[in-house]
């Protein structure tokens, strides 16, 4: 692992883990899983999944990424609602290409759990769209990895997509008004 996906993990850790402990995913986990529930936490994940997508729509043609909010979308109507409305998308737009990892990382990172979340909403919950979910894929995230990998960044490239990750990773805490 590189000095810089070190320091990723570092700089992120804690917002990972208040997202873990404070946010509408916490209930997604628990047996039984209500339907409610469920609702909120795909609520919960549209606006910093729509956002980020939508960042790097045009940046990352070398991975071969899907982008996953229209299965939000669909889950959430298969569910009988609608997503929400995203109020603000300025404050997430890219200042530098090489922000675009940054983004990335944190994108394609929310995704890693994404099969073991659908198995137990399948195992655990009647009828829930997990079309989300079931889309995860580990290659785009090893994809991500070996490119981090082999690139060379200077510090101020580093600084960069270390702040953009934790940009990204704040669209998902609680307070955030999207």
């Amino acid at each position: 692992m590189t000095k810089l996906l070190i320091q990723l993990r570092k700089a992120t850790k804690s917002l990972h883990d208040t997202i873990e402990k404070t946010t509408p995913l916490t209930k997604i986990m628990q047996t039984p899983l209500h339907k409610d529930s469920y609702i909120q936490a795909l609520n919960y994940l549209y606006p910093p999944i729509f956002q980020l997508e939508s960042s790097l729509d045009k940046f990352m043609p070398e991975f071969n990424y899907q982008a996953r909010h229209p299965l939000l979308a669909l889950d959430l109507k298969n569910l009988g609602t609608h997503p929400p409305k995203i109020k603000n998308l300025s404050h997430l737009q890219l200042s530098c290409e090489i922000q675009k990892y940054g983004h990335f990382y944190v994108l394609v990172g929310s995704q890693l759990g994404g099969h073991i979340i659908a198995n137990h909403i399948n195992q655990h919950a009647n009828n829930l769209s997990t079309l989300f979910f079931d889309s995860s894929d580990k290659q785009v995230w090893k994809q991500l990895i070996n490119t981090i990998n082999q690139a060379t960044f200077n510090q101020e490239q580093e600084a960069q997509i270390i702040k953009a990750a934790t940009t990204a990773f704040e669209l998902f805490l609680p307070s955030k008004d999207i």
